[in-house]
């Protein structure tokens, strides 16, 4: 997942990104802009549901967004041999 905003740390362990209710997405990299995650392949996400999530800057509280924010999972096929 990669977030684009303002003002995030660039200190990667300074940011947390929230998905759902409690699953914090491992964070990859992050730059004053940008913030990557990867949802590992055991987390207990429901891939049917709509995901919500909140970026959180330690020290700093939940950052705003212009409204909520949903992802949904969608399944990609790139070859079949």
């Amino acid at each position: 997942i990669t977030i684009t905003g303002t003002d995030f740390s660039t200190t990667t362990c300074e940011n947390i990104v929230l998905i759902g209710s409690s699953y914090k997405c491992p964070i990859t990299n992050a730059t004053s802009t940008q913030i990557t995650c990867q949802i590992g392949k055991s987390s207990s996400l429901n891939a049917k549901s709509i995901q919500s999530f909140n970026v959180i800057r330690d020290r700093q509280g939940t950052l705003s967004n212009d409204g909520l924010i949903q992802f949904q999972f969608q399944a990609k096929i790139t070859n079949v041999s």
